[in-house]
């Protein structure tokens, strides 16, 4: 490959627009000609090799759109969310990109403050990330950005500044219903739960450190007046380590003269009834004992 050109490619961190770089038109055909380069987006050109990724197909983008934001699965992707599944194609928001293989296009703009600049391309923003994947995620969307430290405040936030969407409605009630920040389905379910049930007095996922201000544990469900923790177990916690970990866990918590209860996710998602119940008769145990 002509050596300005692999400089200007270095440059451009894996893309080069040919509009940018017009002394080296001869040089770019020549590449693209030869199975050295391949078009990416119209003018715009990567090695083989990186042409497919979608850190090179945003950075292209970039240069056609430098107004354009990495979106929804896409932007989680960059974000490093594990839990969600990388994408095929690039979702980016614009209004100038035309649509492409290898690109899905909305035709949209992201306010500025809810986007952030990410190894060189703008991506969405971590709240509005979690509300564009509710569309295909459902509320577990909002309760893995809530687990990942998102906040309410931010989730409401971003609801107010793009508030005439499709699915608006539908987002906004499933904030309003993260009160208790739920960092789970079973979580969300047992706060519902408890809601209807007029059982109150708890908190959601309240942390506990120790003196020098280490994580010690997140309370799923914290009644504070009771020193009473309730925590909802799903199948991770089956594992030996989970175990083990919980075990220590509940010890230090108790040496704080917290009372901690687990109960498992499958009754609170199949036997509603009986999770209400049991959570009652904890907490008048808890008082009759206090």
């Amino acid at each position: 490959m002509h050596a300005d050109l692999r400089k200007a490619l270095d440059l451009g961190r894996g893309v080069v627009a040919r509009r940018a770089h017009p002394e080296l038109c001869h040089a770019l055909d020549w590449a693209v000609r030869g199975g050295e380069l391949v078009p990416v987006l119209c003018g715009v050109y990567a090695t083989p090799g990186d042409a497919t990724g979608l850190l090179t197909r945003a950075r292209a983008a970039l240069l056609r759109d430098p107004e354009c934001v990495v979106v929804r699965e896409s932007a989680a992707a960059l974000l490093g969310w594990s839990e969600v599944a990388a994408p095929t194609d690039l979702q980016v928001a614009s209004t100038h990109l035309r649509q492409r293989a290898g690109f899905l296009i909305e035709r949209r703009r992201v306010p500025r403050s809810l986007a952030r600049r990410l190894d060189g391309v703008l991506v969405a923003a971590r709240a509005l990330t979690a509300l564009d994947l509710v569309d295909t995620q459902g509320p577990g969307a909002i309760d893995n950005a809530l687990r990942r430290g998102v906040t309410l405040a931010e989730l409401r936030r971003a609801l107010d500044l793009v508030p005439h969407r499709r699915g608006h409605s539908v987002r906004r009630r499933l904030v309003a219903e993260s009160q208790g920040r739920p960092f789970s389905h079973a979580e969300r379910r047992a706060h519902h739960l408890l809601r209807s049930a007029g059982i109150d007095g708890w908190v959601g996922n309240r942390e506990f450190r120790d003196a020098d201000g280490y994580l010690i544990a997140v309370g799923d469900l914290v009644f504070e007046a009771l020193r009473m923790i309730i925590e909802i177990d799903g199948r991770q916690h089956l594992a030996p380590a989970a175990i083990a970990r919980d075990r220590a866990r509940d010890l230090w918590l108790g040496t704080q003269g917290w009372a901690v209860h687990r109960i498992e996710a499958g009754m609170v998602l199949h036997d509603p009834i009986a999770f209400v119940r049991l959570v009652g008769d904890l907490l008048v145990g808890r008082r009759v004992a206090g």
